[in-house]
């Protein structure tokens, strides 16, 4: 079977919905999991699978439970977790509306993708099962499109689905933002300009995920208060943002980060004039029982967490904060603990350390983790893939690395990557090139995937 011949949620992982990634935002807010990987981790709207396997192949010790209404998509989900040998998740087909999760199982709830895209008694399930399901230090991480960023998309989705019924675009909802696009390119009016930048991120997830993402049938957008307001009703508080790269207040003007510091008594209208202020379309929010215990962390606490590169760091001219900014370029592509990196930059103290680490994750150019990675930096002899990402190859899906993030692949990238089953060295692999340029650009490609840890 061929991800072509499947007909639920196309395959993806999502980086911000990672348990250690949400463990980091969760001890940020002030909230403690146990670090020893032995969580209880629940996915609402797994699909086939994609985004929890290689988190359970990550975990071998956590006790993971998937569900998901789709049977074909459940199904595969098991054949998958059969192929790759995992014997620590479970998955099921299961109505979030009428599922009886235990109660106070749950280290971790993860539902991404899924708030937005249900009529609301659904949503007052899920919440309701997140407030009897989770732990006493638990916590969820939900996603949903937010308002007033989505206010020009939900025109364009319904443009979109009027024209996709026009024969010349023959369904394909890509066809019609191009030709949008081709009607304002002579056009240099910043309503045109908006326009294109909307028109080109939509552009840019493809049809497939079109399809159940902005113009699935149900695509509810909601203020930030009135997600806060159903949390609230549901004995569930919110405790922070799982996902760094979307927009940030750092980015904003003087006068506009003045005009949120005079809403601070009011966090929640806080929350919402940044959402005002940056024009954020999506929201990934990590929320827990209102009666949770909750502390803030101690500098030294905050030490243990991870620093996940995402874009270079410029430079700053001061030289202790460069000197700690330089030793977290250096040790990419691996993901260290903020103490581990004090050591490497000896002109920076904890407390300067932690400041920078926390405006660096504001801007978007790191992620905080709870666990570190390590990349091996010698190519191995014999190149393998994991089995679930020699499988995904098989089916035309994106294989998945070890920082959680999906990676595209040319179809020649993919037959190369088909040999690297643990049988064929690295020497025999070269061999095969045909030529200099072949032997370059397979290399490139191997040290590549190498850096993003996906041979074991």
């Amino acid at each position: 079977m061929t991800n072509d011949t499947m007909d639920f949620y196309p395959a993806m992982s999502h980086p911000p919905a990672h348990p250690s990634v949400i463990a980091a935002t969760a001890l940020l807010g002030g909230i403690r999991l146990d670090p020893e990987q032995d969580w209880s981790i629940l996915e609402i709207g797994c699909a086939s699978g994609h985004h929890i396997l290689p988190i359970a192949e990550s975990f071998p010790q956590a006790s993971i439970t998937a569900i998901d209404l789709d049977a074909r998509a459940i199904e595969e989900a098991k054949r998958l977790a059969q192929i790759a040998g995992l014997r620590n998740i479970e998955f099921h087909c299961e109505d979030l509306t009428t599922w009886q999760a235990p109660a106070r199982h749950y280290d971790i709830i993860i539902a991404h993708g899924v708030f937005s895209w249900i009529p609301d008694t659904a949503k007052t399930a899920l919440l309701a099962l997140c407030e009897r399901a989770l732990k006493e230090n638990g916590v969820a991480m939900i996603s949903y499109n937010t308002l007033p960023g989505w206010t020009m998309r939900q025109p364009l989705r319904e443009m979109t689905l009027a024209l996709q019924q026009m024969p010349a675009h023959q369904g394909s909802a890509c066809s019609v933002l191009q030709s949008i696009a081709q009607s304002l390119q002579d056009r240099d009016d910043a309503y045109a300009k908006y326009l294109l930048d909307v028109i080109y991120d939509t552009h840019a997830k493809g049809d497939e995920q079109l399809r159940y993402d902005d113009l699935a049938p149900h695509n509810e957008p909601c203020y930030f208060s009135q997600f806060f307001q159903w949390i609230q009703q549901s004995g569930l508080t919110y405790v922070g943002e799982a996902d760094s790269t979307l927009p940030q207040t750092s980015l904003l003007g003087s006068a506009a980060k003045q005009q949120l510091q005079s809403l601070a008594a009011n966090p929640l209208l806080m929350e919402q004039m940044t959402d005002f202020l940056t024009g954020r379309s999506f929201r990934c929010s990590v929320i827990c029982r209102t009666n949770t215990p909750r502390k803030a962390p101690t500098p030294e606490e905050l030490a243990d967490l991870c620093i996940e590169r995402l874009m270079p760091i410029p430079a700053t001219g001061n030289d202790s904060t460069d000197a700690f900014a330089q030793a977290i370029m250096r040790t990419t592509p691996c993901c260290r603990s903020i103490k581990d990196l004090l050591v490497k930059a000896a002109q920076i103290d904890l407390s300067q350390a932690l400041k920078l680490s926390l405006s660096l994750l504001s801007l978007g150019m790191i992620r905080l983790r709870l666990m570190p990675i390590i990349v091996c930096d010698e190519m191995p002899e014999f190149p393998r893939l994991s089995e679930l990402n020699r499988d995904h190859l098989k089916q035309g899906k994106p294989i998945v690395d070890t920082f959680h993030r999906p990676c595209q692949l040319a179809p020649n990238d993919r037959n190369w990557l088909r040999l690297c089953d643990g049988s064929v060295s690295f020497e025999q692999l070269m061999k095969a090139c045909r030529g200099d340029a072949q032997v370059q650009a397979l290399h490139e490609l191997l040290a590549h995937m190498n850096e993003r840890g996906l041979f074991v």
